[in-house]
Parts: structure tokens; C-alpha cells; sequence
């Protein structure tokens, strides 16, 4: 049995909205090519809208909409199920209104509760992050006031509704957050991104969760600035946790090189 590319690519393509680029497609499902009326074509067999240019087929596949909540201010979200019910809740926030919230998620999907972790007096961090610090199975989350100091939410009971707030460092105008193990023993550490000038990455290092944590700093160039997202990731396949970071400024994106799994020596390259 023969199948086209295009065919394919459908049957793995998630349900989310986005779009796929196919080169030099031909014809369509059941349809043999070439085919000159790709639009009308690829409509009436597939009820899906394309978008082309020379050699290419972009195509976009829409979900339903569901109406979360509103989070005034908000940018990033991470999914995780913070009450360890099974389901997958959201941890977000609203610089508006000051505070790191997570919803909780009935299990449907259509309908959610707001649980507030915390509100500052100053605009919070853009994007709590949700990592179990401690390693008891509950998923605790990162945060921190924009302006100077990040905090580790310790979800004490693993339910959601009750946070023990857990004083870090000071870092100047957080940005971003992550956690992961940077140097290779076991338990998750502290990453931290700045949009200030000269302040850039650093991450801290979790002995047994207990102060003080130990500042490690992956580049602290008087030209970086404007960091708006981190990720950690093996990204050379060595082994360890590197980095990725894009700045709005600065010549944009940066892979960060954790040379010898420690930690402590990063190199980075655009």
C-alpha cells in the first residue's frame, strides 16, 4: 500500500495550531499530480487551508478554543500538574495584579480554578517555573519579584494550596526562570535569566536544598542584555545541561556550552 508524503505528515501532526512547511508537494490524498488547483484540491479533500510559495505548502491546522482564565499581563506559561491529581494544571502569572497563580484543571480541560502562590509589592518575574526542588514528588515552583530576588515555592503537602516561601538570592530584574540539574548530581538547580545590562545567566547550586545556594554565572558580558527566555537542554548530546537563551537584543540566540558537566566552565556561541 502506497501513501503520499503529504499523507503522512498528516497522520503524525499534532491537534495544536501551527504550521508545516512540505517541499515540492504534488497532488494530495487520492488526488495524483501534479496538480495545478492545489487550493481548491487540498480543500475539498482534506477541509484544510494551505498558504504556498515556489516549492512549498504551508499548512495550517486549527483546534477548538477553550477560554482558560485572564491573567492580565501574562506571557509564558508552563503546563504541570501541580495537586498531583493526574491532570495537567497551568502555572502562570499577571504582572498586573503582581502575583504567580497556577490553575487547576478539573481533568476536562474546560474548566479551571485559580490558586494564587503568591503577590509582590513590586512587578513579579515573567515566568514562574514549576520543578520539584526538593525531589519528594510534589512539584514545587520558582518565582521571584522582577526587580532583585528569586524565591523557591515549596508545595508542602503536594496539594497546591499551601506554599512555603524559601528566600534564594538577589538577582536584578529577573526575566526568566528555569530549573534543571546543571552540575550532574542528581537534584534540580536554579537558572535564572536578567533583562538588565551586564547582569546575564546564572544558576544556583541545590546542595540538599538548604542555604546558602552557591551562585554559578554562565556569562555575565557587559553587552548581554535583554534576555527574554532560557532553556535547558542537552544540546551538543554530551551529557549534560547546557543552555539556550534569546535575547530581544544582543544578536538574538545563544547556546551556552556546560564544557565539563560541572557547571562551573560555559562557552557560548550564536
Amino acid at each position: 500500500m502506497k501513501y503520499s508524503p503529504l499523507l503522512i505528515l498528516l497522520l503524525f501532526l499534532p491537534s495544536f495550531a501551527y504550521e508545516i512547511g512540505q517541499n515540492d508537494w504534488s497532488g494530495g490524498p487520492g488526488v495524483p499530480g501534479p496538480d495545478h488547483y492545489w487550493y481548491n484540491t487540498f480543500l475539498d479533500e482534506t477541509q484544510i487551508a494551505w498558504e504556498g510559495v515556489e516549492s512549498k505548502i504551508y499548512l495550517e491546522m486549527k483546534s477548538t478554543k477553550h477560554f482558560v482564565a485572564a491573567e492580565s499581563g501574562s506571557s509564558f506559561v508552563f503546563p504541570s500538574d501541580i495537586n498531583g491529581d493526574g491532570y495537567v494544571d497551568i502555572v502562570t502569572f499577571s504582572s498586573v495584579n503582581r502575583e504567580h497563580v497556577w490553575l487547576e484543571n478539573d481533568g476536562s480541560g474546560n474548566s479551571w480554578t485559580e490558586h494564587v502562590i503568591d503577590v509582590y509589592t513590586v512587578y513579579s518575574s515573567r515566568a514562574p517555573f514549576p520543578v520539584d526542588i526538593d525531589n519528594d514528588g510534589h512539584m514545587d515552583v520558582l518565582g521571584g519579584n522582577g526587580a532583585d530576588s528569586i524565591f523557591w515555592y515549596r508545595n508542602t503537602d503536594g496539594t497546591g494550596l499551601i506554599w512555603e516561601e524559601s528566600f534564594i538570592d538577589t538577582f536584578h530584574q529577573i526575566r526568566n526562570l528555569s530549573g534543571g540539574d546543571m552540575d550532574g548530581d542528581g537534584d534540580k538547580d536554579i537558572i535564572a535569566a536578567s533583562y538588565s545590562q551586564g547582569i546575564g545567566i546564572s544558576w544556583w547550586e541545590n546542595d540538599n536544598h538548604t542555604p546558602p545556594w552557591q551562585k554559578h554565572v554562565i556569562t555575565d558580558d557587559e553587552e548581554f542584555d535583554n534576555c527574554e527566555e532560557i532553556y535547558i537542554i542537552d544540546f551538543d548530546q554530551d551529557g549534560d545541561q547546557d543552555v539556550l537563551s534569546a535575547q530581544s537584543d544582543w544578536d538574538g540566540l545563544w547556546f551556552w556550552e556546560n564544557i565539563d558537566g560541572s557547571g562551573t566552565q560555559w562557552t557560548g556561541y550564536q
